[in-house]
């Protein structure tokens, strides 16, 4: 049963008296009337939208009593308003994959993240076949540290799929990165990392990856080479400049 929220107009009432303290009379004006299209937008259920309003205000003037307030209640209104609405959905057409995206969605946003988690297998049981699903609960498991569950997720992406770029380079990153126990194989993550680049050979993040791979197999000259790339491919990443830099270092210091 989904908790009862109080009315949000009556949050701001409540708050009015600690209203914009520190504000002039022109910030007040604009706080003022942040709120005011905020809550015309929350009785229509655009709670995405309200809080692009908010969010700019709490950007502009940080620290406004009643914005901050209005920033809690609108965010959990929206979870439970697409926790509610994805649920609503399943009931009519357990085929609805989006509808269990949207409930597991709600879910997470407000950090439950294990009911998340049964409402996506829940999808699962129902789409077998989606490889969305099994996607989001992927990307759950690595996000959690439960590599394991992860490298088993993803092996059914590609099963589903073996030409999905994104599913062998994400194994391949696990492969290679975890520390969990029977996890780590060089060699499968070679195999996975190769494939992706492969399917993308333009792809900055999937290069970088088989990098690492060819890197942790004591190939620095190939996964210099390959660094070296990346960054041409994406100069603006920090990530790969650091990646190159430390290879760089590694191979410098080698007899």
């Amino acid at each position: 049963m989904l908790r009862k929220v109080a009315p949000l107009s009556l949050v701001c009432l409540a708050l009015v008296g600690g209203l914009f303290i520190n504000a002039t009379n022109h910030e007040v004006s604009r706080s003022e009337r942040a709120v005011r299209e905020a809550e015309a937008l929350i009785k229509k259920d655009k709670f995405e939208e309200a809080l692009v309003i908010l969010l700019d205000e709490d950007k502009r003037l940080p620290h406004q009593i009643a914005i901050d307030a209005l920033i809690k209640k609108t965010f959990l209104s929206y979870c439970e308003f697409e926790i509610k609405a994805g649920d609503d959905a399943v009931e009519r057409n357990a085929l609805d994959v989006e509808a269990y995206m949207r409930e597991a969605r709600g879910y997470s946003y407000l950090g439950d993240n294990l009911r998340a988690m049964e409402v996506l297998t829940e999808g699962t049981m129902e789409n077998p076949g989606s490889i969305s699903l099994w996607m989001t609960i992927a990307a759950m498991e690595m996000k959690a540290g439960r590599d394991a569950e992860a490298v088993s997720v993803w092996s059914e992406v590609l099963r589903l799929n073996s030409r999905f770029g994104v599913a062998h380079n994400n194994l391949a990153y696990l492969l290679v990165k975890s520390n969990a126990r029977g996890v780590r194989d060089l060699q499968s993550a070679l195999m996975h990392a190769k494939e992706a680049v492969a399917l993308e050979p333009r792809n900055a993040d999937f290069i970088d990856t088989l990098a690492e791979v060819l890197d942790q197999m004591g190939d620095r000259a190939h996964a210099l080479g390959l660094m070296q790339q990346a960054v041409a491919l994406a100069p603006q990443e920090p990530a790969f400049r650091s990646h190159l830099k430390r290879i760089e270092m590694a191979t410098a210091r080698a007899p």
